[in-house]
């Protein structure tokens, strides 16, 4: 892992966010991690065309951030110096959220060497998403939204 905190890098997970209008949604529960948004993919041409929802299963969540900032103020984000931008996922290597945790969890686990997880950024329109969560599955869907969302809430509860 590289040494620089808080550092970078763009995941190419096939898709991003849509810009105008990307309608997150975070399904969680004390075990499962579900988020969702309307997703594009650049076509060769340099444009983007809408490709469904994208459907974000995280495994061994921890912890959540969603909401505040939006696109207008993403600017004021402590990663934005960084490279953070608009529309699209990170992973943020060596991260100061995991090692607050880490250090959070050694009062009561002193002898603990660390949470073996790694976090998310997502940038939407009108919110980020954050996690710390061992990894992340995508799978896209061309479910109507109140569809899609009946069925996910059907199998979280579960």
């Amino acid at each position: 892992m590289t040494s620089e905190p808080d550092t970078i890098t763009e995941l190419d997970l096939g898709v991003v966010p849509e810009a105008a209008v990307s309608r997150p949604m975070l399904l969680q529960t004390d075990y499962r991690t579900v988020l969702t948004f309307n997703a594009m993919k650049h076509t060769p041409d340099k444009r983007v065309t809408s490709v469904g929802t994208a459907i974000v299963e995280f495994e061994r969540c921890l912890v959540t951030k969603f909401g505040y900032p939006n696109d207008e103020a993403l600017q004021g984000h402590p990663l934005y110096q960084r490279g953070l931008a608009f529309y699209s996922c990170y992973e943020v290597l060596n991260s100061s959220w995991l090692a607050e945790i880490d250090a959070q969890n050694r009062q009561a686990f002193p002898d603990s060497t660390g949470s073996p997880v790694r976090h998310f950024v997502f940038t939407f329109h009108d919110s980020t998403f954050e996690c710390l969560a061992a990894d992340l599955k995508l799978t896209l869907s061309d479910e109507p939204t109140a569809t899609l969302l009946t069925e996910l809430t059907r199998e979280i509860a579960e």
